[in-house]
C-alpha cells in the first residue's frame, strides 16, 4: 500500500475526503482521474495545490477535490510540493488526512475503497497474470513516453539554478524515476536520436503486445471487462496521438480498442479541461507531418 506515514507537509493532515494533486496534461494523473470517473465521483472546482482556505479542505462524499500542480509553472519543483511528494512527480492523493503516492498504487487503493465494478482482478482470477504483465509493462514504458514527449515538445528545460534546486530536493526522496539524471540530460540536449528511436521502438513493441490480445476480439485488454490495464495504456495513446503518433496505421487493433475507451463518458473528463492546449499540440503535429518531420514520420521510420 502506498500510504506515506512520514512527510513534512502541513497541508496533508488538514484535508478531509479525497484530494488529488495533479495536472490535467499529465498521463499518470489522467489514469487516476479516469478511475475516479469510472467510480462515479464528481470533480470539484480546481484550486491551487497548496490552497488551505476553509472551502478547499473538505471534499464531500461522492466527489473529489482537484488540487492543480502546474507543470507549466513547475509547481512540482517547489518546497511546498516536495513536502507532499519528495520525488517531485504527480499525482499524489490524500484521503482523510492520509497521503498516498505513485499512480498505480493510488488506483489500486481507490479501487479497494470505492463502490462500483472492481478494476483490479483478484489473484485467483484467470485474467490476473495477463493483467499483471500488462500493468508492469505499462509502468516500464512510462520512461519511454517521457523521453518521446520531451524530445517532441522541446520545452520544460531547467536553468542551472532550477537544476540545482531539483537535485537538492530529490536527495530528500528516493528519485525512483531518475528525474535528476533525466533533466540533466534533457537540459544539455543529450536525448539523442538513437535514444529517441530506442524509446519509440519500445512503445511500438508494447502496442504489439496489446494487439496480440485484442486480435481475439476481446473488447478490453484482459477480456470482457475494464481493468486498470486499460486505464494505463489508454493514457499513453492520448498523449501519443496528441503528438500525431500513427496508432491507426501501425496498430489498427489498438486504435479500435482505444475508440471504445474514448466512447466512455469517463473519457471526456480527461481531456475537457485542457482543450486549448490539445489544439496547440495537434496544430504543431499537423504542421510537422506536412513538413515530413515530427513524431508521425519518426514512428513510421522506426517501424519500417
Amino acid at each position: 500500500m502506498p500510504k506515506i506515514s512520514e512527510h513534512s507537509s502541513d497541508i496533508v493532515p488538514l484535508l478531509q475526503g479525497i484530494h488529488l494533486f495533479h495536472d490535467d496534461i499529465a498521463p499518470c494523473a489522467q489514469r487516476v482521474r479516469f478511475v475516479l470517473a469510472e467510480k462515479g465521483l464528481a470533480r470539484n472546482p480546481d484550486t491551487k495545490f497548496d490552497d488551505v482556505s476553509a472551502a478547499s479542505l473538505v471534499a464531500a462524499e461522492g466527489s473529489w477535490n482537484s488540487r492543480i500542480v502546474s507543470l507549466i509553472r513547475k509547481d512540482q519543483f517547489t518546497e511546498a510540493y516536495s513536502a507532499i511528494q519528495p520525488n517531485l512527480v504527480i499525482p499524489a492523493l490524500v484521503h482523510n488526512g492520509e497521503l498516498y503516492t505513485e499512480s498505480i498504487d493510488i488506483i489500486e487503493y481507490l479501487d479497494s475503497i470505492l463502490a462500483g465494478e472492481r478494476l483490479v482482478p483478484s489473484q485467483d482470477d484467470p485474467r490476473y497474470e495477463d493483467f499483471h504483465y500488462l500493468t508492469e509493462l505499462g509502468k516500464k514504458l512510462h520512461w519511454s513516453i517521457r523521453h518521446v514527449t520531451y524530445r517532441w515538445g522541446g520545452v520544460g528545460k531547467l536553468n542551472a539554478k532550477e537544476q540545482d534546486k531539483v537535485e537538492s530536493l530529490l536527495k530528500r526522496g528516493r528519485d525512483e524515476e531518475n528525474l535528476a539524471e533525466f533533466y540533466r540530460d534533457f537540459n544539455q540536449g543529450k536525448i539523442s536520436q538513437e535514444t529517441y528511436d530506442e524509446h519509440l521502438r519500445a512503445i511500438g513493441q508494447g502496442f504489439d503486445e496489446l494487439a496480440k490480445r485484442l486480435n481475439d476480439g476481446r473488447p478490453f485488454l484482459t477480456g470482457h471487462s475494464l481493468t486498470i490495464a486499460d486505464a494505463i495504456w489508454a493514457m499513453k495513446v492520448i498523449r501519443l496521438e496528441e503528438m500525431a503518433y500513427p496508432t491507426n496505421e501501425l496498430h489498427p487493433e489498438v486504435s479500435k480498442w482505444f475508440a471504445r475507451i474514448a466512447a466512455r463518458p469517463s473519457y471526456e473528463t480527461l481531456v475537457s479541461n485542457y482543450r486549448v492546449l490539445r489544439r496547440v499540440f495537434k496544430v504543431k503535429s499537423w504542421l510537422e507531418k506536412k513538413l515530413g518531420t515530427g513524431l508521425y514520420w519518426a514512428a513510421k521510420r522506426v517501424a519500417s
